[in-house]
């Protein structure tokens, strides 16, 4: 629910009525929420769009013009942007929600479709461009990013659950620091470690910082250039309903780029897909974990459900320093299942060292086919 000051209610209000009497005039699944560019830098565009969000329930920006935010737009369950052919120049982030609830159900059935959107600098964002909490059924695709720099993420999701990521183009902007792990997309449980900026927000509700993870992530058809490019993050919080484990995040038929660490890393995460991906690793630091290509690790107890998960590495072509693809568990816990089948490995340290599982300590049942491993 967006903030509402009196002059706001004012316009809905008149807006209610004159779309009241555009009803008689426009034919039945007409759109009538097309928000026109303002031309003007500063708070204009932000506001007719969170305007016409609130009465109508979507927003359609003019394909060939260029809007300007002055603040992310904030979210409500329902609302959906349509920004194809547009450019949106950000002077903050695009897009965030201030959650009071959990269980998923801050924000329900949002969506944001096209658009290019950029900072207004050329240093980027500091920041999270696009940042959620407690939500479900979000769907963010066919997107052209570059808002926020290389040691922040483009997108933060924290406890959030259904979320299709589809078609989109991220990266960072400004420098890469060589020694920089940030991933320009995050996933986070819902922990004072992970997910500081929900301290920071306007209507902070400590019983948010419930320590949920993440649920149901689609990451399809995108190309995604970080220093890290995604994370399915863990939190270091010494607290133990911190360490919770994410469940079925699917990374598949994307092109993903690690300009200082890992391509991929999923933590603390029961069940998974990578499929049909490239993903490479270019960090220097061949001698860590960093430079591994794809990483999936438990870093902390897991679950007895982990026992019937399933993680599935198939059809990739991965490059790292290290490892090109590593299993890890740190803890006297096993993934359940591990399929590895048909990949390409290519890795710095030689074949030998492509792919590396512990199989009597990481998992319970293994089966591997049909993969290639080269010196890269």
């Amino acid at each position: 629910m967006r903030k509402m000051n009196k002059s706001m209610i004012g316009k809905i209000f008149s807006g209610l009525l004159f779309a009241g009497a555009l009803a008689f005039l426009i034919p039945s699944g007409a759109k009538a929420a097309l928000v026109h560019a303002s031309g003007v830098r500063g708070s204009q565009d932000r506001k007719n769009i969170e305007e016409t969000l609130t009465v109508k329930g979507s927003a359609t920006f003019e394909s060939g013009k260029t809007y300007y935010l002055d603040y992310p737009i904030e979210l409500s369950s329902g609302d959906k942007i349509y920004a194809k052919g547009a450019t949106i120049i950000c002077y903050g982030g695009i897009a965030y929600n201030a959650p009071i609830t959990t269980g998923y159900s801050a924000v329900k059935n949002a969506s944001i479709t096209g658009g290019t959107w950029k900072c207004s600098g050329s240093n980027g964002y500091s920041g999270s461009a696009i940042k959620l909490a407690h939500c479900s059924n979000i769907t963010l695709s066919n997107m052209n990013i570059r808002v926020s720099n290389y040691d922040s993420h483009n997108i933060e999701l924290v406890a959030c659950k259904n979320v299709h990521i589809y078609g989109c183009t991220i990266s960072g902007v400004g420098k890469s620091r060589k020694n920089s792990i940030e991933e320009q997309i995050q996933l986070d449980v819902a922990s004072p470690r992970t997910a500081t900026y929900l301290k920071q927000l306007y209507r902070y509700r400590a019983s948010c910082m419930n320590g949920a993870p993440c649920q149901n992530i689609y990451i399809q058809n995108c190309k995604i250039t970080g220093n890290r490019g995604i994370c399915a993050n863990y939190s270091k919080d010494s607290a133990g309903k911190y360490h919770k484990f994410h469940k079925n995040i699917v990374v598949k038929n994307s092109t993903i780029l690690g300009r200082s660490a890992e391509g991929v890393a999923l933590f603390n995460t029961m069940s998974g897909k990578v499929i049909n991906n490239k993903i490479t690793s270019k960090s220097s630091r061949t001698g860590t974990a960093y430079s591994v290509g794809c990483h999936i690790a438990q870093m902390y107890k897991a679950p007895a459900a982990i026992r019937k998960a399933k993680i599935v590495v198939r059809g990739n072509k991965i490059h790292g320093g290290r490892q090109a693809l590593n299993f890890e568990t740190h803890k006297n816990t096993k993934y359940g299942t591990i399929i590895v089948k048909n990949n390409k490995l290519f890795c710095k340290k030689g074949a030998k060292n492509a792919l590396h599982i512990n199989t009597s300590k990481t998992v319970r049942h293994y089966k591997e086919a049909g993969n290639k491993m080269k010196k890269w």
